[in-house]
């Protein structure tokens, strides 16, 4: 369930970030803040940085930074409910959970109907006679009834009406069910129940709590599995098959096994490799692999060795690196999968393939190398073009470096020109450079964007940009840009715009705290820019005249627009002989726009020289 704010708000007030932190770092303070070595990366002179004030946490070597939460999480290695309940805990406040309302149904109302229903579907299973041509088939696959208990396996009848009948002699009414993703009428509910005749797999969060089923056909019906449509509690990207019954593990040994499918995972498990997750039927997703992040920095990808494994792969592998989670590739060969294996009383086999697994790079490298004849001009091109992006991913710029050295010796080339294309290469796909790659956002309020997201972030800052961060640091000047009459369209600078939208909504939700704002900044590598300028204090002086002129500078910039184009209307006018009125009316405005831009130059008063800005604090380079 839903944890309040107001509770939230009580456990950070109560809690001093430094010291809670100092259990684990020792600090010492200088000046505003608290240095002390990294936790998270071995350094020997202090990077880590502790903002007490804006209750957050920084590091300038490794660029992990957050909130007292995301600490915790990273720490502790653990969700980010937990690490709310651990400090709650520590502060003494007790946690009123509220049953969080979506789309008009009660979080607590909708598991506890996923509970009924996989019970029912377990029992169906295990007991009654239509259950057993799925009882048959998952005995051939080698699963256990252990195994089969532990997942909570079950059965769908044919009967697309009996779920349906079952539910509302349980008092659930037509119109909950239409919106709990278990029937094909999404609206009534009455369109019978999405899952027939099928092998079914109970979909859990990592705390244990069902949201939803994969359902596998028996026979050659099709689709061969059908997951749950995305209800108000499920999003499939978001989630990941077994880590309920893997979260344990990937904690204790650091790393994760990643395979394809849910028999793959679920045979993973019966074979004694609890670190194993699958995705959820779909393509590994950004979301789904920050949530691995939490758990542990490394993995293994053990996906089938086919077109569309080596393809999975590939995408796993760009998304893995960009977490900065150290990744290693083992393929199970002759078109078999883990489940597979299994099956065949071949376990030992799937240890000691994951005993022996390769790293990325030199798996990328070699499929690139396989396909095209590196004693060609063409072929060496080939091999360099098919590399970059895994290249361009890795968030470690050391890795970057080795990769590249790797490929270089690879082609037989020298080093320093492959590092000049790959440099031409990555100017391209700017913005502005011939392409733009758009990724999807992070959201929420976990670790702010890692080693990529600043790499990211260093880059020049332009006055809009100035403005905002220098707001962003000192969030009760917001309101003196709303009233100095500077609104979203007159941001020129994309990152500048971002960060007013989320101070906006701050502004109106009335949060006053830097993790809400944090939280709303859906750019990882705009969210470590915040974190690491306010971390590093370059904001602290004088931000009531640097405020004043970055409104001024932007003000005049729209004057001057508005103006211009006023002119070249009145120019229009002139030459095609248009109606005088409306000249008179333009000339008017624009007389009264040349008075508002000469107000805007005039110099302050009490000004100074030398008025904060960005040529102040060297804008050119982050």
């Amino acid at each position: 369930m839903r944890i309040p704010d107001h509770t939230l708000s009580e456990i950070r007030d109560k809690l001093d970030i430094a010291e809670v932190i100092g259990e684990t770092v020792t600090l010492q303070r200088r000046g505003g803040r608290y240095w002390g070595l990294c936790p998270f990366h071995q350094e020997k002179s202090p990077s880590f940085s502790v903002t007490p004030d804006k209750g957050v946490f920084y590091c300038f070597g490794c660029h992990k930074g957050g909130t007292l939460f995301d600490f915790v999480m990273e720490v502790e290695k653990v969700p980010w409910r937990d690490a709310v309940e651990i400090l709650a805990k520590k502060a003494g406040i007790e946690i009123p959970h509220e049953d969080e309302q979506r789309d008009g149904i009660g979080r607590e109302t909708f598991l506890e109907l996923y509970r009924r229903v996989a019970g029912s579907f377990h029992w169906l299973l295990l007991e009654s006679p239509q259950g057993e041509p799925a009882r048959a088939y998952l005995a051939s696959r080698g699963l256990s009834p252990e195994t089969i208990a532990a997942f909570q396996l079950g059965y769908a009848p044919p009967d697309r009406d009996w779920l349906f009948g079952f539910l509302t002699r349980k008092s659930y009414s037509a119109d909950f069910l239409g919106k709990t993703g278990l029937f094909l009428d999404n609206s009534r509910g009455r369109g019978g129940s999405l899952f027939a005749s099928r092998i079914m797999f109970p979909i859990a969060n990592s705390r244990g709590e069902i949201l939803a089923f994969g359902g596998r056909a028996m026979g050659d019906a099709q689709p061969k599995y059908l997951n749950s449509p995305e209800t108000a509690f499920f999003r499939k990207g978001e989630n990941l098959f077994g880590l309920d019954k893997a979260a344990s593990a990937i904690r204790r040994d650091g790393w994760f096994v990643l395979v394809e499918g849910y028999m793959d995972a679920i045979a993973m498990h019966q074979a004694g490799i609890a670190n194993c997750v699958a995705p959820l039927g779909t393509a590994l997703t950004e979301a789904q692999v920050r949530l691995l992040k939490r758990f542990a920095s490394k993995g293994v990808l053990l996906f089938d060795s086919d077109a569309a494994g080596q393809k999975a792969t590939d995408r796993a592998i760009e998304l893995l690196e960009a977490q900065d989670i150290l990744v290693q590739v083992a393929m199970v060969e002759g078109g078999k999968d883990p489940a597979d294996l299994v099956q065949r009383g071949q376990a030992e086999e799937l240890k000691a393939l994951l005993a022996r697994p390769q790293e990325s790079f030199p798996y990328s490298l070699g499929k690139a190398l396989a396909a095209a004849d590196r004693g060609t001009a063409e072929g060496r091109e080939h091999v360099r073009d098919a590399l970059f992006p895994f290249i361009a991913a890795a968030a470690s710029p050391m890795r970057k470096d080795g990769y590249l050295g790797l490929l270089a010796d690879s082609l037989g080339v020298d080093v320093g020109a492959v590092r000049q294309d790959f440099t031409a290469w990555l100017k391209r796909r700017q913005p502005g450079g011939g392409r733009r790659d758009s990724a999807r956002p992070a959201a929420g309020t976990g670790t702010a964007g890692g080693k990529a997201a600043a790499e990211a972030g260093r880059t020049a800052i332009s006055p809009d940009l100035f403005l905002m961060l220098s707001v962003a640091a000192h969030r009760e000047l917001f309101s003196q840009v709303r009233n100095g009459g500077v609104g979203l369209g007159d941001l020129d600078d994309e990152r500048a715009a971002r960060l007013f939208v989320a101070l906006e909504e701050a502004f109106r939700a009335e949060e006053e705290g830097f993790e809400a704002f944090c939280s709303r900044i859906d750019d990882p590598a705009l969210r470590d820019l915040v974190m690491r300028k306010v971390a590093s204090g370059e904001f602290d002086m004088a931000q009531e005249r640097a405020v004043a002129d970055g409104i001024r500078r932007i003000r005049q910039r729209a004057v001057r627009r508005k103006r211009d184009l006023v002119s070249a209307e009145i120019r229009r006018l002139e030459k095609e002989k248009g109606d005088p009125a409306l000249v008179r009316d333009l000339l008017a405005e624009k007389m009264h726009l040349d008075g508002e831009l000469e107000r805007l130059q005039a110099p302050a008063v009490g000004a100074n020289q030398g008025s904060a800005g960005p040529t102040r604090t060297g804008a050119a380079g982050v």
